[in-house]
């Protein structure tokens, strides 16, 4: 595995043992965060969108996960320009950025 394959938290780069106990939460609820964005992706719900992302953008960024904020506030804003098309492919990005922090998180 390659390292553009995983994603490791900023703050464990930072300082693992301090942080580890933190981030492990974060990876408890992770995968809930992103399944909660299927059914406003698929319904084009965005008032309910706009909330799980905005959600996600300040924990992503609380955890030392830069990207999953990126991707939340390009999130935002496609909904607020009403890019279905856009919203759709940064869904595909926020699951793949899981997957990668999954993957960073089993690395240790």
């Amino acid at each position: 595995m390659s390292e553009t394959d995983f994603i490791i938290s900023d703050l464990i780069i930072k300082d693992k043992e301090r942080y580890t106990k933190l981030v492990s939460k974060f990876m408890k609820l992770l995968p809930g965060f992103i399944d909660e964005f299927k059914e406003p992706v698929e319904s084009q719900d965005y008032v309910t969108l706009k909330s799980v992302a905005h959600r996600l953008k300040g924990a992503g960024g609380n955890f030392g996960y830069m990207q999953l904020t990126d991707i939340c506030k390009s999130m935002e804003q496609a909904i607020k320009d009403n890019d279905v098309d856009q919203i759709n492919a940064l869904y595909k990005n926020l699951t793949d950025t899981r997957d990668k922090i999954l993957a960073g998180w089993q690395q240790g």
